[in-house]
């Protein structure tokens, strides 16, 4: 009712009859029986046939269901409406072009009684001419200086009583509002739905992933709950529609079109309201099935980090008395290294990157925590990762010495016993030991250096991860034989001398 904003009673207007600008005066403005009418008195006489309708009856252009005719509306109904930079052409401050195609003034009958239901097609000869616009009118005539917007209203064929045409009128337009009822209902449902959802107890955090999958399924059966009242609004506007629509000579194109503006609001406004709630559920799933996954992860992690600790400590727990049970502890050392490089591989790592990620976009719980462990438990594999490298380069280091060690012993140990025959056969053959003996403790002490150097490495074999008995064992037996060795030959030289 915005587009004849201020037209009120007393102001002059203009109409277009039989094809000639008639001038005439605004005399009522007023509602009758839920459609609004406007009363336009003219200064001459309209048509032959009807002197009476110069300063007596009123011009009853219809102004129906609150909406301006539009341009479809013209095809149908004739009506043509001035259309320049307003809806209606305002020639001055308060005065208005009308130009309805065809109208309907009083027949005599109608005048005397002040009102009636009257046909014409504009040209007055006879007041049962076909027309193209059919309009009714009340003797129920009061002043209101209501806003409007005009429109025009196609009704039935002539051969049709007037109080037929009141009756379809009448129930046009209550079908018409009470359409526009359902489709108000279904927006104040939709709102009321709305604010019942927002106290819903999903918009604060929650204390465990338990209490979230229980608020979860509350999400999901109020989502249905608004989809069954929502639709079931929703079926009824629609219905109500098709109701309206068997009107098809009294409902404009106009009108139409705002109807199905209206079905499509509602179904705009719940298909918002139901994205909402799928995206709420959207993320509430997505974060709970994310929060439980990271938490199976890093179970399944800190479980293997255990029981990597465990194999460890099974692993170091026997100490090394020779080559063979060196290797096998590097043998095992080895296997924990592999497990532990498995889990710290980009793969692993790339797994918990994206579950991290999802939990982080929402903010449904207090998620520092987990966080926190799970970068302790990062830095703990990472910590044990270069503690195991570390082992095994120094196992393999050790491997390497003892090695070592043991090829330098076993050399020694060949010559000392070949020693020790040979010193035996010098002293069994009678030969000068004043001879032999220069030579025999020239050797001795060119191995004196060689042995020192077995006895450090053996000592750093017994600091290392070697048994200590082992170590010592060899130590002993060394410095036993180069015992011998000096005993025998100052023995044999005092021997030889006394």
């Amino acid at each position: 009712m915005k587009e004849l904003d201020g037209l009120r009673k007393g102001f002059r207007v203009s109409a277009i009859v039989n094809n000639q600008l008639e001038q005439g005066t605004v005399k009522w403005i007023g509602t009758i029986k839920g459609t609004m009418y406007i009363g336009i008195e003219f200064e001459r006489a309209v048509g032959n046939q009807f002197p009476e309708t110069s300063g007596a009856a009123p011009f009853p252009c219809s102004v129906s269901h609150s909406r301006l005719v539009f341009p479809e509306d013209v095809k149908r109904t004739g009506v043509q409406i001035m259309e320049q930079k307003k809806k209606l052409q305002q020639q001055d401050e308060n005065h208005y072009l009308l130009r309805p195609a065809s109208f309907l003034c009083l027949s005599d009958e109608v005048a005397a009684a002040g009102g009636g239901v009257v046909k014409g097609n504009g040209n007055m000869n006879h007041r049962h001419h076909k027309s193209q616009t059919d309009i009714s009118i009340s003797s129920s005539i009061s002043d209101d200086d209501s806003q409007f917007v005009l429109t025009a209203a196609g009704l039935s064929p002539v051969n049709r009583n007037g109080d037929e045409e009141t009756m379809e009128l009448t129930e046009f337009h209550e079908k018409l509002t009470f359409f526009y009822k359902c489709c108000t209902q279904a927006k104040r449902l939709i709102k009321e739905l709305r604010v019942k959802y927002e106290e819903l107890p999903i918009h604060c955090r929650f204390e465990d992933c338990a209490v979230l999958n229980v608020n979860l399924e509350k999400v999901k059966g109020f989502k249905s709950e608004v989809e069954e009242n929502i639709l079931g609004q929703l079926d009824r506007c629609k219905l109500e529609m098709e109701t309206v629509m068997r009107f098809p000579e009294i409902l404009l194109p106009s009108e139409e079109r705002k109807m199905s503006q209206e079905i499509q609001e509602v179904e705009q406004s719940f298909s918002n309201f139901d994205q909402e709630m799928c995206n709420e559920i959207e993320g509430l799933e997505n974060f709970s099935v994310a929060y439980q996954n990271l938490q199976d992860f890093l179970q399944e992690r800190y479980a293997r980090f255990t029981v990597i600790k465990t194999r460890l400590v099974q692993v170091e727990k026997n100490l090394v008395k020779d080559e063979s049970a060196l290797s096998l502890r590097i043998k095992g050392i080895q296997s924990i290294l592999s497990v532990l490089e498995r889990d710290h591989d980009s793969s692993e790592n790339s797994e918990l990157s994206r579950l991290l990620s999802i939990v982080r976009l929402y903010d449904y719980m207090d998620i520092s925590r987990m966080l926190s462990q799970t970068q302790d438990l990062i830095l703990a594999e990472n910590y044990l990762l270069q503690d195991v490298r570390t082992k095994r380069a120094l196992l393999t280091e050790a491997r390497v010495s003892y090695n070592n060690f043991m090829a330098r012993y076993s050399k020694f140990h060949s010559w000392y016993f070949d020693y020790m025959k040979r010193l035996g056969e010098t002293k069994a053959t009678g030969q000068d030991f004043d001879v032999q003996y220069p030579s025999l403790v020239t050797e001795r002490e060119e191995k004196r250096a060689e042995f020192i150097e077995i006895l450090s490495s053996a000592r750093s074999l017994r600091a290392s991860i070697f048994d200590h008995s082992a170590v010592d064992q060899k130590i002993e037996v060394l410095q036993d034989q180069w015992k011998v060795l000096v005993e025998k030959v100052y023995r044999a030289r005092s021997r030889k001398t006394v």
